[in-house]
């Protein structure tokens, strides 16, 4: 092998300028090639494509356009001392301080409610300004539908059948009292004797039935309940994923807004929703690109000024360096096809670590120059000299980078495979393209790299000041207050925490992001919801069926299910709400027009429509309610949409997200609903009837007391013979969706209601919000054995390149202490692991293995610690520190996911460049003298395996 090498070393630069042009090619195809790039911020992607999750998704934004909207928002831009409150309060959520934001809210909420007649003022002038927006907006191609008000009258007018029977009930009773006192005062035979006039008041079941579902239906308008905000829904006809387009569309509508001069009438308008998230994060990032590979580039040249100071080297460096980042992007178009929004920032990281190869080249070729100043020579001796350790610190650092391969999220997966390719390219660059440069460099200028480089370092130096020292004594104190501090980290490592908070790892700077928080905090539910396609109304009525009412243990994460149900009550209800009307409209009928006070007159018209509605079904339900809830009819997927909205106060939270994830992601449910149920009882009587036969009491069967559906034992009784024995006609009159009577029908006879119900349908619920809890849950899953995996990884490595267990023991042993300490600051610096950063441990224990492994070659090669120390750990020193620029410039950035990457490494290459240069020699020290025939055996080993290497001491030096 190193004659091998020697040999293609040597004949690569002996023609230097072929050399370069095969490279320059090479690199001109890669620049081609990584021009062509794009960042995929679309989180769907990164999960694997197999995925129920990411299978249903892709099936709704198919059927729909795409999940999710463009919300447009409308504010008056005066603020009141209501908002000063509101807003301290959502600064208070986006810091995860949940109980002080919500004591604030209910403050702010006391000022909103003594200025509602100003707030209501400007919501009318928020409807106004909506209003004009949707004139202009609705004519934009790409738009699916606009929603910005829904039109009540078909709910107001039939709001009676809506109501639970109770309820009406008691709103008759009380409005019978206020009606029999007033034909008792109309008497003219009345005496008034003072008594006091009965007070009707039905504000309490007004209140109840004021919204469907979350949204209140005494106002047309999408106005938030404070009446400080309104809403636009618009819903695009392609899907988020699609970023220029979505760019396109953003666009255009800002240039509406500012046609309409809204912003000159004091209304200050936004926008969010997943279109415009999804677009400002991507623009986020391309912006951070730059910046991120300009500040890493920067620091590193700093710091190689600083440690090699010779502007020939450090320029051969740096455009070998820029050379392999173009192969590595250039390489995954190829490969990949794109970044996402991880490996988007690979860059400045590859920036950072792949210069430490050409650091130890350059160190070591300085020391080979001095003694043999021909470029050719000097540089093949620097490459036989440096190559085994190099290529031993490329085998761990791609090790734990590939660890991550195995990820089912692709944002750590892709980052693993271009780091391990990455690292490989960039070690051959600064091996070849290094060189190269060089060798042209002196056929331009001749005498000048002599010149700088021959008298770069006094090799007596590190002679004198052994001499000086008391080297043993040294690593002694070392190594026990190394001891010491692992002691006491080790201990604090038991406070590392897990961040399960989301929040902390989303760019809340982002405008988008920051009102899609307010929207949550004023309208109390999310603005993107979850969604669940089924293939049919009748299936669509099951699922409702199943959700309403919200079972109490859904009840807790669940504020909403929103289906095309919704606007039409069980049919049993309205039938006895029908009895109900039917009574009280004869109880009314003394009462004329003529004879009412005028006070109530204006109510004669609305009293009339509300009592003269009749039952209704689906078919009478406007379309303008039902589109939102229908498939695109170019969709190869038809079918229809149930929307379920979370808990807003519930979507940051891991754990909330996971149990979430759990509850809703897969549902079972009855085809034969509570409803269907309840209905079929209803109709015990007219069954008997109809049968002709009464209908006894089956002994065997008991009330049912489920969660969310009651029974008596004759109800019970009365619904399983029905099932049993019922035509169809009968079943249908019923108004059984003809989904529920084909499977009385098929599967019957029945001996339960459990039997009856057992007949089930399966869905999928996805949204955004799902997508982020099974991201969390990989993460979760696979980050022990990511990381403990690339432990025993590196240790196969190792014990391959030392093929000696010794060796490879005594090369983790700076990597253990250096692990233990990182652990122990954490707690101290206030870090925590999170989704996030995790994916960085594996790669710091790759650099935790790093410089050891050439501290430990040049110790073998010459036999002294200090030597070892002396003339490698400038290059370790200088080698960690870039490696800190380039995580550095990551930590800066404005993504709190990202930086916090960047943190977690910076805190573990100060870590393990402690360990690296200060523990380790005082290990080595400490074996040296303890055991100085063990040493002497490793250095034999070592000098078998690597013939080559020139020795200083053919003994174990004293030191």
């Amino acid at each position: 092998m190193r004659d091998f090498t020697t040999r293609a070393v040597r004949a690569y630069l002996a023609r230097p300028y072929l050399s370069a042009a095969i490279a320059g090619v090479i690199f001109v195809l890669a620049l081609l090639s990584a021009a062509q790039l794009r960042i995929n911020s679309n989180q769907l992607d990164t999960l694997p494509a197999d995925s129920p999750h990411v299978i249903e998704a892709r099936k709704i934004t198919e059927m729909v356009g795409g999940t999710g909207f463009v919300i447009v928002t409308l504010r008056m831009q005066e603020r009141d001392a209501g908002d000063e409150i509101f807003y301290r309060a959502l600064e208070l959520k986006r810091n995860s301080q949940d109980a002080e934001a919500d004591r604030l809210m209910n403050e702010a909420n006391k000022f909103y409610k003594e200025l509602l007649p100003r707030n209501l003022q400007d919501a009318e002038k928020l409807k106004a300004a909506s209003d004009e927006l949707v004139a202009k907006l609705i004519d934009l191609d790409d738009v699916k539908y606009i929603r910005h008000k829904i039109d009540l009258d078909f709910i107001q007018n039939r709001i009676l059948y809506y109501m639970e029977p109770a309820d009406l009930r008691e709103a008759f009773r009380r409005i019978g009292i206020k009606r029999d006192e007033f034909i008792e005062r109309a008497n003219p035979f009345f005496l008034d004797l003072g008594q006091p006039e009965y007070r009707l008041d039905l504000s309490d079941i007004r209140t109840k039935y004021s919204r469907v579902g979350k949204k209140e239906i005494v106002d047309d308008y999408y106005v938030s309940p404070d009446r400080k905000m309104m809403v636009i829904v618009i819903k695009p006809s392609f899907s988020f994923n699609d970023i220029a387009r979505s760019q396109a569309f953003l666009k255009k509508i800002h240039h509406i807004v500012d046609e309409t001069g809204i912003a000159d009438r004091g209304i200050e308008v936004g926008l969010t929703g997943s279109y415009a998230n999804y677009t400002e994060s991507y623009v986020a990032i391309q912006k951070t690109i730059r910046p991120t590979m300009l500040y890493a580039m920067t620091g590193i040249t700093l710091i190689l000024f600083l440690f090699i100071r010779r502007f020939t080297l450090i320029a051969s460096m740096l455009l070998a360096l820029v050379y392999a980042i173009v192969l590595t992007f250039g390489l995954t178009y190829l490969l990949i096809g794109e970044l996402n929004l991880i490996t988007s920032l690979f860059g400045g990281i590859l920036a950072g670590l792949g210069v430490d190869f050409g650091i130890h080249l350059i160190f070591r070729f300085r020391e080979e120059f001095a003694e043999h100043p021909v470029i050719p020579e000097a540089m093949t001796r620097a490459i036989l000299q440096t190559g085994p350790a190099a290529a031993y610190s490329v085998g761990t650092t791609t090790v734990a980078f590939a660890a991550l391969m195995v990820s089912q999220f692709k944002g750590f997966s892709h980052f693993g495979i271009i780091s391990a390719y990455g690292i490989i390219i960039t070690a051959f660059s600064m091996f070849f393209i290094t060189p190269l440069i060089l060798v042209l460099f002196q056929r331009v200028y001749p005498n000048l790299l002599q010149k700088y480089v021959t008298g770069d370092r006094d090799h007596t130096m590190e002679e004198r000041w052994e001499r000086r020292l008391n080297v043993p004594a040294i690593a002694r104190i070392t190594i026990l207050s190394v001891l010491g501090l692992s002691i006491a980290a080790g201990i604090m490592a038991t406070n590392v925490q897990w961040d399960h908070d989301v929040r902390n790892m989303l760019d809340t700077s982002i405008p988008s992001e920051k009102l899609k928080d307010e929207m949550h905090l004023r309208y109390e539910v999310a603005g993107d919801p979850l969604a669940i396609a089924s293939e049919s109304l009748d299936e669509a009525k099951a699922l409702w069926e199943f959700f309403e009412p919200l079972p109490d243990h859904m009840a807790e994460r669940i504020t909403q299910v929103v289906s095309p149900w919704s606007f039409v009550p069980p049919w049993n209800r309205q039938l006895q709400n029908r009895a109900l009307i039917a009574n009280f409209r004869r109880q009314n009928e003394v009462i004329k027009y003529g004879m009412l006070p005028d006070r109530y007159k204006p109510f004669w018209g609305q009293y009339q429509r509300l009592v003269t509605q009749q039952p209704f079904w689906i078919d009478d339900v406007p379309d303008d309610l039902l589109d939102q809830f229908r498939a695109a009819e170019e969709s190869r997927y038809q079918g229809w949409l149930t929307f379920v909205y979370p808990d807003v106060t519930r979507l940051y939270n891991q754990r909330d997200l996971v149990a979430l994830d759990d509850l809703v992601s897969i549902l079972e449910f009855p085809i034969v609903g509570k409803h269907s149920l309840g209905n079929m009882a209803y109709h015990a009587n007219a069954w008997r009837n109809y049968s002709g036969r009464p209908v006894f009491q089956n002994q065997a069967l008991g009330p049912v007391t489920q969660e969310d559906l009651q029974l008596s034992a004759a109800e019970h009784s009365a619904i399983i013979d029905m099932a049993n024995h019922a035509d169809e006609a009968f079943l249908k009159n019923m108004h059984l969706t003809d989904l529920v009577v084909d499977a009385i029908l098929k599967h019957r006879p029945f001996e339960n209601i459990s039997d009856m119900q057992s007949h089930t349908i399966k869905a999928r619920t996805i949204g955004s919000t799902l997508l982020v809890a099974q991201f969390t849950r990989i993460v979760l899953e696979e980050s022990r054995f990511i990381v403990v995996g690339t432990l025993v990884l590196v240790l196969i490595i190792l014990w391959i390149s030392f093929r000696n267990l010794t060796s490879s023991l005594i090369s983790l042993a700076p990597l253990t202490a250096g692990l233990i300490l990182m652990a122990g600051s954490l707690p101290l610096l206030d870090v925590k692991i999170n989704y996030f950063n995790v994916a960085v441990l594996p790669i710091i224990v790759g650099y935790g293995i790093n410089n050891g492994i050439f501290v430990y070659y040049r110790f073998l090669e010459t036999g002294s610690v200090f030597r070892a120390l002396y003339h490698t750990g400038s290059a370790g020193m200088a080698s960690s520190l870039t490696s800190l620029a380039g995580w550095g410039a990551i930590a800066m950035t404005d993504h709190p996911g990202l930086s916090s990457m960047g943190v977690l490494a910076c805190i573990g290459l100060v870590a393990m460049m402690f360990v690296t240069l200060v523990f380790l020699p005082a290990v080595l020290v400490f074996l040296n003298q303890r055991w100085p025939s063990m040493i002497l055996r490793l250095r034999k080993a070592h000098f078998q395996h690597h013939p080559h290497t020139e020795t200083e001491n053919e003994t174990a030096a004293p030191s």
